[in-house]
Parts: structure tokens; C-alpha cells; sequence
């Protein structure tokens, strides 16, 4: 096994670039740790390269026994020192192995045209770690993809992937430029309906993805829905039809001018 022991070497600089740079395509991904690689590994990705602690290889470690699994199946490992290995892992506490593997890139169109669609789209979510809990969260409820648009982080770098949990190796995901992008791609068939639901209690992409799925349906409030508005607070009108922001009345607990005064004797 090769081991780099300066940090001027081609490989201590590919790593810190792309842990700078990540690759907005989803094509190389930074992997920080022994789960993310073990996870890489039985995903069947392929490997550019593979670096491991040296201090790991002394003792049987998590870490020296995926190195030289990995080794023997024809990947190029190599070995640092844990001076150089520290400039290489994006983290402060190194977690001992780090790699760089090749994972299958997707488009947003083609997720939204699954037969069976059942698509997360994520909107505006800057913070890579929460980005990358969604994506986790997703899998565990059986998306067939995710689409992450508007100004969120970018879900391919080493943060939203380790927060993933390696969901993001096994899930469909794509970038877009915006909601409305995904939405118009969208046929307007396939649009969930949200009945029954306030849009009040929501975050604001939830929000903005529920009124663009009304607006493309074309359609009508139903009774629940107007019930569910009504009990949380009053719903303002514009004059083209389309619903206004809902003022802020307070729950129906403070609505003690609704109830009916006594009648005078």
C-alpha cells in the first residue's frame, strides 16, 4: 500500500477541492468516514481513490480492515500520516478513511416522470446538515426521488451526505433552479391535492409548494379545507381568485368574540 506522508501531494489537494468545490453534478462525492465508504462499497460505486490513516492500519480498526477490503478488490488505496491525514479529512476530528467515489448522477425530469412518483422537492433549505437529514427522512418514508431547488445547499457535498447517512447514494436526487421549474415539468394529473390542511402551519416552501400545486389543479378550496380555515384564522381573498396570506387571528381559544353573548332578560 502507498503511503503520502507530505501535503503538497496531488491526492491531499484533489481532496480539499472537492470538500471546497463540491460537484454540482452528483457525480464525485466526498466520503468522510467508515460508514459512508462501506455504505459507497455496497452500493457497488466505483472508487477514484481511497485514504486511510496509517495510525488505523497498526491495530485491527473498522477502518484498516475497509481499506484493505477495498485494496484487495483492485481499488486504489492509500495510506497517510496522521499529520497529512488531518489536512485531507474535511472534518476537525478526522474519522480515520475518506474517499472519493463516482455515484450516478439524475435530472429532475427524470424523477417526475416515474410511473410511480412519489418525489420529495425541498425548497430554500441552506443548511447542508438539515438538507441532509430531509434526504434521510425521505428514505425511511419511500420517496422514489428528491429534487432540491430554489437556494437551498447543494446536496451532494460532504456535510449533506454525511448527514444523509449514505441516503443520498441510494435515493434519486436532483437539483433544479426553482419550484415553479418543477412544477411546470410536473403534468398537472399527477398534482397532490393537501385537503384538509392549513397551509398556516407550514414552512415556506412547504407553502409556496402547496399553493403552486392548487394553482396548477386549477381548482376550488373544499369544504374541509374551508372548515380547517376557518378554525385557525380568517382567509383574505385577492381579486383574481387566488388565496391571500391568512391573518394572524390567533387560535380559536382567543376567539371570544365568536361565542354567543347571553340574551338579556
Amino acid at each position: 500500500m502507498k503511503v503520502i506522508s507530505s501535503r503538497q501531494n496531488p491526492i491531499v489537494r484533489a481532496y480539499r477541492e472537492l470538500a471546497q468545490e463540491p460537484d454540482s453534478a452528483g457525480v464525485r462525492l466526498l466520503l468522510d468516514g467508515a460508514h459512508l465508504v462501506r455504505e459507497a462499497r455496497d452500493a457497488a460505486l466505483r472508487f477514484e481513490s481511497v485514504v486511510v490513516a496509517a495510525s488505523r492500519l497498526d491495530q485491527e480498526t473498522e477502518e484498516g480492515i475497509i481499506a484493505e477490503s477495498l485494496e484487495h478488490a483492485g481499488v486504489d488505496v492509500v495510506a497517510a500520516s496522521d499529520r497529512v491525514f488531518e489536512a485531507i479529512s474535511p472534518v476537525r476530528t478526522p474519522s480515520g478513511i475518506v474517499a472519493i467515489a463516482h455515484h450516478h448522477s439524475t435530472t429532475a425530469d427524470a424523477i417526475l416522470e416515474q410511473a410511480r412518483l412519489f418525489a420529495l422537492v425541498v425548497v430554500d433549505v441552506q443548511d447542508p446538515g438539515n438538507l441532509g437529514s430531509l434526504m434521510r427522512v425521505a428514505e425511511a418514508g419511500g420517496v422514489t426521488g428528491v429534487i432540491v431547488a430554489g437556494e437551498s445547499a447543494n446536496p451532494f457535498s460532504w456535510k449533506a451526505i454525511r448527514g444523509s447517512m449514505g441516503s443520498v447514494l441510494r435515493v434519486p436526487v436532483a437539483r433544479s433552479v426553482s419550484i415553479d421549474t418543477v412544477m411546470q415539468r410536473h403534468p398537472q394529473d399527477k398534482h397532490e391535492s393537501h385537503r384538509g390542511c392549513s397551509t398556516r402551519r407550514l414552512g415556506s416552501g412547504c407553502r409556496r409548494l402547496v399553493r403552486a400545486n392548487r394553482a396548477a389543479a386549477g381548482r376550488r378550496r373544499t369544504r374541509p379545507e374551508r372548515a380547517c380555515r376557518r378554525r385557525i384564522g380568517r382567509t383574505r381573498e385577492h381579486s383574481d381568485g387566488r388565496a391571500g396570506r391568512i391573518a394572524q387571528r390567533g387560535d380559536i381559544r382567543r376567539h371570544h368574540h365568536l361565542r354567543r353573548a347571553p340574551a338579556r332578560r
